[in-house]
């Protein structure tokens, strides 16, 4: 949806290793989509030139699947400053990541299991950002 609302002008690849079956597979609504949508809005629009987003999944174990989210926009701290330059740090709180780990601290009381997220920003030797990745662990409960 969000390639056609921006016109196309991003590429993204969803990529999953030949070990998982789609099918068998259940992640919890909205746990995804808030850094996906995060890693278009913020990273990727900002910048000029190619656009590029992808998410894997990847089984770590029997139990445990890890979504990594990377994209090749402007990092965190240039989106950061871009915002607070258009003056929506006081008007708008976005609620979207907050309650994501809400419910990921949620799902790790319910299963007694890890759920977690690790953000960081891609930097090339020099310090230069080259985007930012999102990874997930999540508890698949087999």
């Amino acid at each position: 949806l969000e390639q056609l609302r921006f016109n196309e002008n991003f590429e993204y690849q969803i990529n999953l290793t030949n070990d998982i079956d789609s099918s068998e597979i259940k992640i919890s609504p909205m746990i995804l989509q808030p850094f996906v949508e995060n890693a278009i809005w913020h990273g990727l629009m900002p910048r000029q030139g190619l656009r590029n987003v992808s998410i894997s999944f990847t089984l770590t174990s029997y139990n445990y699947l890890q979504c990594t989210i990377k994209d090749n926009g402007i990092g965190r701290d240039a989106a950061a400053k871009i915002k607070e330059q258009s003056g929506n740090t006081a008007n708008h709180k976005s609620k979207g990541l907050g309650l994501v780990f809400e419910r990921l601290k949620i799902l790790q009381q319910q299963y007694q299991q890890p759920f977690t997220v690790d953000i960081t920003d891609i930097t090339a030797p020099g310090g230069t950002v080259l985007g930012t990745q999102v990874t997930l662990t999540l508890f698949i409960g087999h």
